[in-house]
């Protein structure tokens, strides 16, 4: 089961929305996904620039390494088909 309510600062919905839905998120979550932690500080608001960290950690432990790492997995999982992400992860959910 993914763990939405460990996002930090109210990001969960986002999360969520991207990985669950394939919805393209905001600039400063697409950089965070595509492993760009440079321009997610210049596109970060106060409180998200003071939490990188605990976002960075959020995203390897909990978000599905298919769907993160690099600006490809990023815009393959935004372009998958409903039911081939929903299969991918329920595979996911059952480790």
């Amino acid at each position: 089961m993914l763990k939405y309510h460990k996002a930090p600062n109210d990001l969960a919905g986002g999360f969520q929305r991207y990985v669950e839905h394939g919805i393209e998120p905001g600039s400063f979550l697409r950089f965070c996904l595509e492993n760009d932690f440079v321009n997610a500080a210049f596109a970060a608001d106060m409180v998200n620039r003071g939490i990188l960290s605990e976002i960075a950690r959020f995203i390897g432990k909990e978000i599905p390494s298919i769907c993160w790492g690099d600006p490809t997995k990023v815009l393959e999982w935004v372009a998958c088909e409903p039911a081939e992400r929903a299969e991918i992860l329920d595979k996911y959910k059952e480790h």
